[in-house]
């Protein structure tokens, strides 16, 4: 299924772009630019939310946030990896479950490092006392750079 989204979105672009912008281009890259647009306008979202949620409540209890807000930052700070897997996937470069284990593996190192820093309560505190548009915010502008300075 990969391959054949990989070769239908390669197609698709070239049918959009023409034949000389195919290279510079690509699925991998317009998944980035739709990931940065959506965490954008995510973040304005974010900012314009807070701002009414100071105004009507000015008390210091914290929020609780959702599921599905967790749910839908992952999803859009991957969909440019979603792209770059297929990538893999389709030139050869590793094999599904090479992928896979890596990808747990990462994901577990992450996981470790999250849960460990949470025992650290003087680091709870700053990051907690973050706004959420703030960070959104600063993983948006990290993807921004990424893509034009090329790291």
């Amino acid at each position: 299924v990969s391959t054949q989204s990989t070769w239908g979105g390669e197609k698709l672009i070239l049918l959009i772009t023409g034949p000389g912008d195919g290279g510079s281009l690509s699925p991998s890259k317009i998944l980035t630019y739709i990931s940065i647009v959506a965490l954008i306008i995510y973040t304005i979202w974010l900012y314009i939310k807070s701002q009414k949620d100071d105004d009507d409540s000015q008390d210091d209890q914290p929020k609780n946030l959702s599921n599905s807000t967790l749910a839908l930052v992952s999803f859009m700070g991957s969909l440019d990896e979603l792209a770059i897997f297929t990538s893999f996937l389709t030139s050869g470069k590793f094999l599904w479950y090479e992928l896979i284990v890596g990808t747990f593996i990462a994901c577990g190192i992450v996981v470790s490092i999250c849960l460990g820093a949470t025992f650290i309560k003087p680091l709870v505190n700053v990051i907690t006392s973050i706004p959420l548009y703030a960070i959104i915010g600063a993983i948006t502008a990290y993807i921004i750079s990424g893509e034009v300075f090329g790291f």
